[in-house]
């Protein structure tokens, strides 16, 4: 008996629009300050800190994430849309992402643009800011970034064009322990001259690799001053239980918000919960819930906010899936007021073609497969092999180690295996365009291999 066990992936896309204020993700700057990118803000999605480097800022005013409905807006002030394209050579990615504005005589005008560069590894390189002057092309900003031997970042280098030259704006550099554990970055500014310290972070990990804290400090001019301060607890089988953010107060840290999280018995989160520091206790904020079938595939997300007495529904992310576990729907709602409206939902259709081997064939050793696509927007493949059964752990991390999502956590027979990943977190929330890591655990078998997300 034969089988197919090569997978095409054919996403259909379909939007149902009901943007509310929560929905809108409005630009007035096309860059990053140090400041933005040197701050752990208060974000559910942690891969931000990284990758906000190489941002591909979404224009999101009346139109869908695909940009197919241009002609159904064409009355409104604001349209824009962004054009992508992709190449590659025998030593780099080359990516361009082209933002136009409508003019309302029928043409796409040029605005903005970012050119991106990659090595083969997927680590990014460069990034190329232009702004169109009416006929060209015209320089704006730029970011260049070494790395080591292990792909850790070292290095980010951010310039602004003078009209004829590159000038230095700001400068950060990162430092590693052995396992490459992220110890300390350190952003400084450019004053003319020379460079000057701006701000630091330095973390501790415990023996296992969990990032313990993160202190965040200030340079007054001739010293370091405490700033935030971040601090992780975790359950003995490695999971997340809180995440703590406090503000120096010029003597003392004070409580400013927390996360806490809940687990089932097979490691599922069940729950994810955002509180605010009043001064005297903690008041909730929001918080996410999740379900799972018995296989632990993720059902349902649920996102609610606190009104002052009681959580309040504002947006539903629910999932389907066939017999051997692959996704075949994503929907996402908001809440109204009363009912759930449909915003978004993706469907995925699986055809399997060549590589024709006998059915009772299984994998000799453990692999992880390279993703395919890569580079991929919006969905990716990840392939792997299992010689025995095993407890499967597949997960994904953004650059600086951050996990982001949780892919599978379960027992799999042998066999060769696959899992879709839709470039969205653990709680549903879409992540930034950026190189991210995919690890796969299965028994004393550990490998971990890079993708790139493009926007």
């Amino acid at each position: 008996m034969k089988r197919l066990i090569t997978t095409i992936i054919i996403v259909t896309l379909v939007n149902t629009f009901c943007y509310g204020v929560n929905e809108q993700i409005n630009n007035n700057e096309n860059r990053l300050h140090l400041f933005e990118l040197m701050n752990l803000d208060k974000q559910g999605d942690l891969s931000k800190r990284h990758n906000q480097l190489i941002q591909n800022r979404e224009m999101n005013e009346g139109l869908s994430d695909n940009g197919l409905n241009q002609k159904s807006f064409q009355n409104s002030p604001h349209i824009s849309r962004q054009n992508t394209t992709f190449s590659r050579d025998g030593h780099l990615y080359l990516y361009t992402s082209l933002k136009q504005n409508w003019d309302f005589g029928n043409n796409w005008v040029n605005d903005f643009q970012y050119t991106y560069t990659y090595d083969n590894d997927g680590n990014l390189l460069s990034s190329l800011g232009q702004n169109w002057d009416g006929s060209d092309w015209v320089n704006d900003f730029q970011y260049t970034s070494t790395y080591d031997n292990d792909g850790n970042l070292l290095s980010s280098l951010g310039q602004n064009w003078d009209g004829s030259d590159w000038v230095n704006d700001f400068q950060y550099t990162s430092t590693y322990d052995n396992d490459g554990n992220l110890l300390s970055s350190l952003g400084q500014n450019w004053d003319g001259s020379d460079w000057v310290n701006y701000r630091q972070y330095t973390s501790t990990y415990d023996n296992d690799g969990n990032l313990l804290s993160s202190l965040g400090q200030n340079w007054d001019g001739s010293d370091w001053v405490n700033y935030r301060q971040y601090t992780y607890t975790y359950h003995n089988d490695g999971n997340l239980l809180s995440y703590l953010q406090q503000i120096w107060d010029g003597s003392d840290w004070v409580n400013d918000w927390q996360y806490t999280y809940t687990y089932d018995n097979d490691g599922n989160q069940l729950s994810y919960l955002g509180q605010n520091w009043d001064g005297s206790d903690w008041v909730n904020d929001w918080q996410y819930t999740f379900t799972y079938d018995n296989d632990g595939n993720q059902l349902s997300s649920l996102g609610q906010h606190w009104d002052g007495s009681d959580w309040v529904n504002n947006s539903l992310r629910t999932y389907t899936y066939d017999n051997d576990g692959n996704q075949l729907s994503y929907l996402r709602q908001n809440w109204d007021g009363s009912d759930w409206v449909n915003y978004r939902q993706y469907t995925y259709t699986y055809h399997t073609l060549l590589d024709v081997l006998d059915d009772s064939s299984i994998p000799t050793v453990f692999t992880l497969h390279q993703n395919y696509p890569n580079p991929f927007n919006p969905v990716t493949t990840l392939r792997y092999d299992l010689p025995e059964n095993s407890y499967v752990n597949v997960t994904i991390y953004d650059i600086l180690g951050r996990q982001v999502r949780t892919l599978v956590k379960t027992t799999q027979e042998a066999g060769f295996k696959s899992v879709i990943w839709d470039a969205t977190n653990d709680y549903g929330k879409p992540v930034s365009a950026g190189v991210y890591l995919y690890q796969i655990q299965a028994g004393e078998f550990r490998q971990v291999r890079k993708m790139v997300l493009l926007k």
